[in-house]
């Protein structure tokens, strides 16, 4: 969780008619689609529990004009084989837990649903952090009931790193989830952040 107001954005008149997103791939979407000059409020997803937003809290401002700590975050373009890129908001995972080893997961948020992968990832700081999971399915397991608290790193057999660009190349094509949602599969991968995109007010 990142502290409010902690030398992180300033505070800023939120317009009754911003936009609301209950989730990182709509939110992305947006931003993609040429928005993000503006505030908006986040009511679900795993950036906003990294912001430290509740969906009820958010909820009961959207709709209001209202002061409000506004901050920059930043977002992640995902190039798949050289395609037209996409916007990732909280994360991109790159292979399939078990079958695929390495698995890496590339962290602008550092929640992935209930599980706290990056515990320091911060969607503010220009970079993403790059977790790599290099373990059979025994090891996974007990890393995967360590990682809601953030105690499954370190491990001997998962690297994290903390990159402004992360560029992977496979053999065989490796399955991508984006923001949670399977975005194909690619053998070239290129994730570039893109610092302070977007303004999220915090409820």
């Amino acid at each position: 969780m990142i502290e409010r107001g902690a030398e992180w954005g300033a505070p800023q008149r939120v317009s009754a008619a911003a936009h609301t997103f209950t989730d990182d791939r709509s939110f992305a979407s947006w931003v993609r689609d040429g928005g993000g000059a503006e505030p908006i409020w986040l009511t679900g997803g795993d950036l906003a529990r990294t912001l430290g937003i509740s969906g009820d809290g958010a909820s009961r401002v959207s709709g209001q004009s209202r002061q409000s700590h506004v901050v920059p975050v930043d977002l992640i373009r995902v190039e798949l084989d050289g395609h037209t890129p996409e916007l990732a908001a909280a994360h991109v995972v790159i292979g399939r837990w078990v079958r695929d080893r390495p698995v890496h997961a590339v962290m602008n948020a550092a929640w992935i649903g209930n599980r706290n992968i990056g515990p320091r990832a911060h969607p503010g700081d220009g970079l993403a952090d790059v977790v790599a999971f290099d373990m059979g399915a025994r090891q996974l397991w007990q890393a995967m009931r360590r990682s809601p608290t953030g105690t499954h790193v370190p491990h001997p057999a998962i690297t994290v790193s903390r990159r402004a660009t992360v560029e992977l190349s496979f053999e065989r094509p490796r399955r991508i989830s984006i923001d949670g949602q399977t975005a194909g599969s690619a053998t070239q991968v290129r994730c570039t952040v893109e610092q302070g995109v977007a303004l999220v007010a915090l409820p």
